[in-house]
């Protein structure tokens, strides 16, 4: 996808009883809250770049609590691409694709399903949060995880890697 260029302008949807600290969009990129940004800055976590101002043009509230305004400024942040790979036979991956899978992104179609992630032995290098190549799933460490538990963040559900599963293609299996 394109990187989202300046000025930055968002509208936010809030779902819940507050505004959350991660806030999920349509392309690669995240919104953090000023809290999240000054938590990840002193925690010394990589995989996230760019921490750039996003003007909030308009808030929506839905369910029982209206009216919820954030308590601060909002933060588009970029995750790293690493050169972890996932191993697609290790994690159940199947896709929908002929032919030879590109050896620098790891593309061969669309993922239809999986069971697992799995990385590949020695292709990670440590990133607290990235993109893997091979599939579009953003991979956390037990760092970010403990990072993000302990600070009590709103939004952004984490799953083990052994127990994340998907079937876009479920009457295929009938």
């Amino acid at each position: 996808m394109l990187s989202w260029l300046p000025p930055y302008r968002a509208e936010l949807e809030f779902w819940g009883k507050e505004a959350g600290d991660i806030a999920f969009g349509t392309g690669d990129e995240l919104l953090v809250s000023e809290r999240f940004k000054r938590l990840w800055g002193e925690a010394g976590l990589t995989g996230l770049k760019g921490f750039e101002k996003v003007e909030i043009v308009r808030t929506r509230s839905y369910g029982k609590i209206k009216g919820i305004k954030p308590s601060g400024d909002y933060y588009i942040v970029r995750i790293a691409r690493s050169r972890a790979a996932v191993d697609d036979e290790a994690s159940g991956l199947i896709r929908d694709g002929e032919g030879q899978q590109c050896k620098e992104c790891r593309y061969r179609g669309i993922v239809k399903r999986t069971r697992r992630i799995v990385l590949e032995k020695g292709t990670w290098s440590g990133e607290d949060v990235f993109y893997p190549r091979g599939t579009a799933s953003i991979i956390t460490s037990e760092r970010y995880r403990d990072f993000h538990i302990a600070n009590k963040f709103n939004n952004g559900l984490l799953i083990p890697a052994e127990e994340y599963s998907f079937d876009f293609y479920p009457w295929e299996n009938r």
